[in-house]
């Protein structure tokens, strides 16, 4: 009996530390949460970047062909004239479904002399295509090695198949495309209400963006890095001032409306470091809206001018708090 309980106590420990060792890692840490936004700007960054190559390139051959159209129809040259009318019909459309469906496709036979354009715009398609996903499986490694470094902080050290496995929960979870603590939660740092006052209003949800579009954007850039995440709730129709130069970690912000008298809070979440530029242009910027967040509108851009401070005003959809916020992207060359 006595070696019966003692093999018991053996089995008892093995059991426990199992469970303990195979305990799953929390994908929904503020951390990893924030790294997924961090991945989507980048993923969106580069396919936007297709995008642009392809569009310059449809719009170029589009406008050259419309060119053709107007000097055939002056010298009387019914054939060019032919050519070239096909040729704006079809550039005219592949421009369209580009813009509907993210990419673009000719009839088998055309003209004779359109024949090797057409060709050379399908590799081109064809070429912008595979960089696109060689970009994507370059960013999925280097974001599952960061993510490694982030489950280490957890405890947890996952084996390569694990780690894609776990990159790929956080990819799909739809819980976790939004780092909850970067906008302050409804009621957050308000007074406790006094006996028999009025509960605070409810956060308005209704109108929230439901994808990553670009809000508004100052300047062009040939890539784009996210620079910071900003989340703001308010009572009333607010414009808010924030810092984004210097900023280390995440800064939280609250005030009151000048016109309504109503409390506003707001926080900057910085991706990467930025510094006050010295004399020259300000950067590139933009803003993407947050997938679950209503968006906002830039009044005034970040420069030397303004101290380095983005104003943004932002307008509740109806009464009752609600939730606003966008991502800060940059020139990636001013932001590296």
């Amino acid at each position: 009996m006595r070696r019966l309980g003692q093999a018991l106590v053996v089995v008892l420990l093995i059991g426990t530390a199992h469970r303990l060792t195979a305990r799953e890692p929390d994908l929904r840490a503020p951390d990893i949460r924030a790294l997924r936004q961090e991945y989507a700007a980048e993923r969106a960054a580069l396919a936007g970047k297709r995008l642009d190559e392809l569009r310059v390139l449809l719009k170029h051959h589009l406008a050259e062909q419309q060119r053709r159209q107007r000097q055939a129809k002056l010298s009387g040259n019914t054939t060019q004239h032919a050519d070239a009318a096909q040729a704006v019909l079809l550039f005219t459309k592949a421009l369209e479904t580009l813009e509907r469906e993210g990419t673009f496709s000719f009839p088998a036979k055309v003209r004779p002399a359109l024949e090797r354009m057409v060709a050379t715009c399908t590799r081109t398609l064809a070429s912008e295509d595979a960089a696109r996903e060689d970009g994507f499986k370059l960013l999925d490694t280097r974001f599952a090695g960061r993510l490694q470094l982030l489950l280490t902080r957890q405890g947890i050290t996952a084996d390569p198949a694990q780690l894609a496995a776990y990159w790929q929960a956080v990819l799909q979870d739809p819980g976790a495309a939004a780092p909850a603590d970067d906008t302050p939660a409804a009621g957050q740092e308000e007074p406790a209400n006094a006996a028999g006052a009025a509960p605070a209003p409810a956060v308005a949800s209704a109108g929230g963006a439901t994808n990553e579009a670009v809000l508004d954007i100052r300047g062009t850039a040939a890539a784009w890095v996210p620079l910071a995440r900003i989340g703001v709730e308010v009572g009333a129709l607010e414009v808010v001032v924030l810092p984004v130069a210097g900023v280390a970690g995440r800064a939280e912000h609250k005030g009151t409306g000048i016109e309504s008298g109503a409390p506003w809070q707001a926080a900057v979440t910085p991706y990467r470091p930025f510094d006050a530029p010295g004399e020259g242009t300000p950067p590139a910027m933009r803003i993407r809206a947050v997938p679950g967040l209503l968006p906002l509108d830039v009044v005034e851009w970040p420069s030397r001018r303004n101290g380095w401070t983005i104003e943004l005003r932002v307008r509740p959809p109806a009464p009752g708090r609600s939730r606003h916020g966008c991502v800060l992207e940059i020139d990636a060359a001013a932001g590296d």
